[in-house]
């Protein structure tokens, strides 16, 4: 299956880590989307061995915990799932 056009991914990412912000590098699998987002930022990349999870705990661990955070923050404040996009940006950001 095709993967999101390279605008996309590349707008994503930005949002991601914000307009500001410094990457040192970037560790993803080989998606060519990821690839050629990361060439147009100018990040060094660095592929995750597939199947190996030492190599993507990391980022495994901190989408976890974005995720749980958003969880609970809709929870505690009864908001419908509908304000998830706003719930994980709060989160992110903490």
């Amino acid at each position: 299956s095709a993967g999101k056009p390279m605008h996309e991914v590349t707008a994503a990412l930005v949002d991601f880590v914000g307009p500001r912000a410094n990457v040192e590098v970037f560790r993803s699998d080989n998606a060519p989307e990821l690839i050629a987002a990361a060439k147009s930022l100018g990040w060094i990349r660095e592929s995750s061995t597939p199947r190996v999870s030492e190599t993507t705990a990391i980022a495994e661990r901190a989408v976890r915990t974005v995720v749980e955070g958003a969880r609970t923050l809709l929870s505690q404040a009864r908001l419908p799932s509908a304000m998830w996009p706003h719930a994980v940006s709060t989160s992110a950001s903490r």
